[in-house]
């Protein structure tokens, strides 16, 4: 009986991984309409061929309040450099980013630098 229980909390304890990847754009795009439409496009093909999905945006600000760039945050399922590399010639050939745009892996806590020592930043235009 107290095994099971132990049990149960433990599966409750492991958490999904993700891939993070970071879209990175050095120009301000307005959120309502042209980072949300970026984002839409991504959504689309990251559902249709199950590699992830888009998590959200964010724009970046100076010190002084004014905004100087945004990014399109996305989770890909796994970490995997073929599904990298795919998600970034999607973008290079469906979505208008503005010059300097590149897709980037993001550094976190789950994956070594020797498991990301592959994933350079790719720039999209």
């Amino acid at each position: 009986m107290f095994g099971f229980f132990k049990k149960k909390k433990k599966k409750q304890e492991v958490e999904e991984k993700y891939f993070f990847v970071n879209v990175e754009i050095p120009t301000v795009l307005s959120p309502i309409d042209d980072r949300a439409d970026a984002e839409d496009i991504i959504e689309g093909f990251l559902s249709e061929s199950g590699l992830g999905m888009v998590d959200g945006g964010g724009t970046f600000m100076s010190d002084d309040g004014q905004p100087v760039s945004c990014q399109i945050t996305i989770l890909l399922n796994e970490l995997n450099i073929k599904h990298f590399a795919q998600l970034a010639e999607f973008i290079k050939d469906n979505v208008a980013l503005p010059k300097g745009s590149k897709l980037v892996a993001e550094r976190d806590n789950y994956y070594s630098d020797e498991e990301l020592k592959d994933f350079e930043d790719i720039e999209l235009n």
